[in-house]
């Protein structure tokens, strides 16, 4: 009985040891110390938490801007389908379109398609260039009132000019000599330039300060520029035959006045003369004729060159003005 007692007491005291006792409101150095390391170390992990995820977010915001960027630079399959069904440019022709304004004829890993639209891109910027040059010159002539002496030039040479018979342009004297008719083409549109430029400056003032006025300076002096590698190609005989026998008709027609035929001979020199160059093909019964002339000598791609259809363009424009200059007798050998 006596052990049982002394074994109760025994675990009633452990038990009073081990029961918490009563906390204090007094904390010692130490304890606060280990306190304030506590605190800071769950404020540093949370800080460092905090900025590894936002390091992840605008890691993600890059990938996505960058992914979005690629798919913006990047063509897409339509485009690419596109571009191959359009008339591919010869690797030749390419490569000195692009020595000729000294630039590289091929970026490292560059394709085809983006060669072909930088190409483009340069050539659009040559023009812009181009049109303001001629702008800027003419501008600074008439503050330097250098246009009287530059008349007086251009009126000897248009009198130089008016010596040479330019009639006999045609495709029989293109058969005989082709050199000879090289030649009467050059002086022939020279000549029609300067007549152009003549009759402009013999508007009066109120019509050449005009916007229309302006306009039509300016367009002559750009149809003139664009006409600089036509006649680099007659005087050196690097044009085509096929597109020197369309310019032949052009020039011929003009001379006799007949409009509507010089008209006809510039479209089969600007788009040939297929009823379905190109465009929809499988429509049934013309599926098998357009894919034919799609590949096929009855059209001309006169104006897959930038630089051959500005001067074809300016021909175009040359022939207006010979039509309100030299009007035919009969209406119906006219242009609408």
């Amino acid at each position: 009985m006596d052990i049982l007692k002394q074994e109760i007491e025994r675990k009633r005291k452990e038990a009073l040891d081990a029961a918490p006792s009563g906390r204090s409101k007094y904390l010692k150095r130490g304890e606060v110390e280990k306190l304030n390391n506590s605190n800071f170390n769950f404020n540093s992990k949370k800080q460092l938490e905090l900025e590894q995820l936002q390091k992840d977010n605008s890691t993600r915001t890059s990938t996505a801007a960058n992914q979005s960027s690629a798919a913006a630079i990047v063509p897409s399959a339509d485009a690419l389908a596109a571009e191959d069904s359009a008339p591919r440019i010869p690797e030749a022709d390419l490569c000195a379109r692009f020595r000729a304004r000294g630039v590289p004829i091929r970026l490292f890993a560059e394709e085809y398609h983006q060669r072909v639209q930088r190409l483009k891109d340069l050539e659009s910027t040559e023009e812009r260039y181009s049109d303001s040059r001629l702008a800027q010159d003419l501008l600074e002539k008439q503050a330097d009132g250098l246009e009287n002496k530059e008349e007086v030039k251009k009126r000897e040479l248009e009198a130089e000019l008016e010596k040479v018979d330019t009639r006999a342009i045609g495709l029989k004297l293109l058969d005989k000599d082709p050199e000879k008719t090289r030649y009467l083409i050059g002086i022939y549109f020279k000549k029609l330039l300067l007549i152009w430029e003549r009759t402009l400056n013999e508007r009066d003032d109120a019509e050449k300060r005009s916007t229309q006025g302006r306009l039509a300076l300016a367009t002559r002096a750009q149809s003139a520029e664009y006409m600089k590698p036509f006649f680099i190609q007659l005087k050196r005989g690097t044009i085509e035959s096929d597109v020197l026998a369309r310019v032949t008709e052009i020039c011929m027609h003009m001379q006799d006045r007949e409009y509507l035929k010089a008209n006809d001979a510039y479209l089969r020199l600007s788009i040939g003369n297929a009823p379905w160059p190109i465009g929809v093909t499988m429509v049934g019964i013309h599926e098998r004729s357009g894919r034919e002339k799609i590949s096929s000598s009855q059209i001309a791609h006169g104006l897959n060159d930038e630089t051959q259809r500005k001067w074809i363009q300016s021909i175009k424009r040359m022939m207006t003005f010979a039509q309100s200059k030299y009007p035919p007798d009969d209406l119906g050998k006219s242009i609408g």
